[in-house]
């Protein structure tokens, strides 16, 4: 089974979508209960247990509230983790601009200083792999239990070598954009040296981890993949220029909607 750690902001949308219409109803959009999300904020073994119960043919879930979790891998040690990471300045930015979507031209510097102070927004990409903000923890559980890392920056290669990695024949990688941040604000950011200086501050942790991502297991993987890898990413982009939107199964619409979220307001035993 996959589990897709879904981190804010770094093509997670655009990787769900090719899942879901890849999968149907086979696949999860997992989720925690709002009832204990302040307590217990990440996907336990009872959250799978439920899943399993509704999905009883899961191939593979995702989440933003998915982790690299003991709980999880002894309640499946068949389980593969992988995600998509990305530039943490970047990453913090478009966050930034998704939260404002809407009144971007009504925010000035002040707006990014008060979203810099807040704990919740800081290293995110380090807290959804290991549930801390610890940069060490971080990269060993990448290195020891995610077996496979994207690339925002480098997404349809990173689609080409998930695609191998997962090699399962129904994940079918062409796909369209989705959710995209656009740039709306009315004050620079990247070209201001003293707010790109204060971000990197606040995202010291995902900066670690996200450079040995990119620099070490990145790298390993396209090594590993073989000499195919830019015939196979030109492959990609063609058929992405005539590809027709992909829909979801309707019966996998219908199970989320109808079966799945109604059984997370159940009340259940602990």
């Amino acid at each position: 089974m996959y589990a897709f750690i879904h981190i804010p902001k770094t093509a997670g949308s655009t990787l769900r979508h090719i899942l879901r219409t890849s999968f149907g109803a086979s696949h999860c959009d997992i989720k925690v209960p709002k009832r204990r999300r302040s307590h217990q904020p990440w996907i336990s073994e009872d959250d799978l247990k439920l899943t399993r119960f509704i999905y009883p043919r899961l191939t593979g879930i995702a989440g933003h509230r998915v982790t690299c979790s003991d709980d999880i891998n002894q309640s499946a040690n068949n389980i593969r983790f992988f995600t998509i990471m990305r530039n943490p300045v970047d990453r913090f930015i478009s966050h930034f601009q998704h939260l404002h979507r809407g009144r971007m031209d009504h925010c000035a510097e002040k707006d990014l200083v008060t979203f810099c102070a807040d704990e919740n927004m800081r290293n995110i990409q380090t807290r959804w792999i290991c549930q801390t903000d610890d940069a060490d923890l971080a990269i060993k559980k990448l290195s020891r239990d995610v077996g496979f890392i994207g690339l925002q920056e480098h997404f349809d290669e990173s689609l080409v070598m998930l695609q191998q990695w997962l090699d399962l024949p129904e994940f079918a990688i062409s796909y369209h954009t989705r959710n995209r941040s656009y740039q709306e604000h009315n004050f620079p950011i990247k070209d201001n040296p003293e707010l790109v200086q204060m971000i990197e501050q606040v995202n010291l942790s995902d900066i670690e981890v996200y450079n040995y991502a990119r620099d070490i297991l990145f790298e390993r993987q396209k090594k590993d993949y073989g000499t195919g890898l830019e015939r196979d990413v030109k492959a990609l982009r063609a058929a992405n220029e005539t590809f027709k939107e992909a829909r979801e199964p309707l019966w996998s619409c219908a199970k989320r909607a109808l079966l799945y979220k109604p059984f997370l307001h159940f009340p259940r035993a602990g």
